[in-house]
C-alpha cells in the first residue's frame, strides 16, 4: 500500500473492517481489535491514524511491531494470522497496517495481564470491538467444527420461533421469563438455534438479542 491508497483507505472511515489506532503505547487495546477481527470476518488495523482520520505515524515501527508481536505471544492464544506492512508517510514517521484474517480457530482469547485474571475474547460490530457474550464465545466455538448441528423442534423451540414471527427480537432474559427456563438452558437453546441456523445473533455492549434468520423460512 502507498500513501495514497493509505489516505483513500483512511477517508473510508472506521467501520466492520477497518479500524484506527493514534499510537501503539498499549499492546493490550491492539490486541483486542486483532482479536475481534479475527473471531468475525477480518479486517485491517491501522497504527499511526487518529479517529479523526489524521494520519500522523508512528516514529519507531520497528519497536512497536516487537512490543505488540511480545503481547500477542504472552497474552493471547490461540495464535492469530496476520500480515504487517509499513507504509512510510515522512523521513522519519511509518503507519502500521495489520491486515488480520478471519480465523478458522475461534474463539481466540487475551488472558488478563493481573495474575489468575480472567480471559476474554471480542467480536466486531460495525466500527466497534466489544466482549463477546458466554453465547457468542460457544458459537464462535462451534463455527470451528466441521459436524453438523443435530436440532429436534421441540415444544419450546416451536414456542420460540412462533414468538419470534410476532416480536423483532428476543434476550436470553426475555428466552428465560417466556419459556420458563433457567439461565443455562435458555442459553444452549438460543445457542443450538443458531447453529442450526433459524435463529440470529446480534452482539452489543448491552447484551446480545436473537432475531429470526428469515432466510431459513423463505
Amino acid at each position: 500500500m502507498d500513501i495514497n491508497e493509505l489516505r483513500n483507505t483512511v477517508r473510508r472511515g472506521e467501520g466492520s473492517y477497518l479500524e484506527f489506532k493514534r499510537k501503539a503505547r498499549h499492546p493490550d487495546k491492539i490486541a483486542r481489535e486483532m482479536l475481534a477481527f479475527a473471531n468475525t470476518r477480518g479486517g485491517l488495523l491501522l497504527i499511526g491514524v487518529d479517529d479523526n482520520t489524521e494520519v500522523y505515524g508512528v516514529k519507531f515501527p520497528d519497536e512497536d511491531i516487537f512490543a505488540i508481536q511480545q503481547f500477542l505471544d504472552k497474552y493471547t492464544y490461540p495464535k492469530i494470522s496476520f500480515e504487517i506492512e509499513k507504509i512510510k508517510i515522512s523521513s522519519s514517521h511509518f503507519v502500521l497496517a495489520y491486515q488480520v484474517e478471519e480465523s478458522h480457530k475461534k474463539p481466540h482469547f487475551m488472558k488478563s495481564m493481573e495474575e489468575g485474571g480472567k480471559k476474554s475474547t471480542f467480536v466486531r460490530v460495525n466500527d466497534m470491538s466489544i466482549t463477546a457474550s458466554r453465547e457468542m464465545v460457544e458459537i464462535l466455538r462451534m463455527e470451528g467444527r466441521q459436524k453438523g448441528v443435530r436440532l429436534r423442534v421441540g415444544d419450546r423451540e416451536k414456542e420460540l420461533l412462533t414468538y419470534l414471527e410476532k416480536h423483532d427480537k428476543i434476550t436470553l432474559e426475555e428466552t428465560q421469563k417466556q419459556l420458563k427456563l433457567n439461565k443455562r438452558r435458555a442459553s444452549s437453546l438460543l445457542v443450538i438455534l443458531v447453529r442450526a441456523g433459524l435463529l440470529n445473533i446480534h452482539p452489543s455492549e448491552k447484551g446480545d438479542s436473537y432475531s429470526l434468520a428469515t432466510e431459513a423460512f423463505s
